[in-house]
C-alpha cells in the first residue's frame, strides 16, 4: 500500500485543512460505529526519535505472586511455633 503523505479537509468553502509535507504519516481510523472519522497526521520516524531519545526500555522485574508467598510464609511461621 501506499504511504499517504497528504491530507486534505473539503468543506462548503473549499480546502479547510492542507498538509502536504512529504515526511507526513497519515492514518485514520473510525470510532462510533463508523460516525466519526480520526485522522493522525504524525511525522515520519517520529517514534523511532522518540524510542532514540527515551533510551532502551528498562527490564521488567518477574511478577510475583503474591498471595501464594504470603500464604506460604503464613504457613511456615506457623509450623515454626508448634
Amino acid at each position: 500500500m501506499t504511504r499517504i503523505t497528504r491530507v486534505e479537509v473539503i468543506d462548503e468553502n473549499g480546502r479547510s485543512y492542507v498538509n502536504w509535507k512529504d515526511d507526513n504519516d497519515i492514518t485514520a481510523s473510525h470510532q462510533d460505529g463508523g460516525r466519526t472519522l480520526k485522522v493522525f497526521v504524525n511525522k515520519t520516524g517520529a517514534l523511532e526519535a522518540l524510542e532514540e531519545w527515551l533510551g532502551p526500555e528498562p527490564p521488567q522485574e518477574p511478577v510475583r505472586d503474591t498471595k501464594r508467598v504470603m500464604i506460604k510464609d503464613a504457613t511456615k511461621q506457623l509450623g515454626d511455633n508448634d
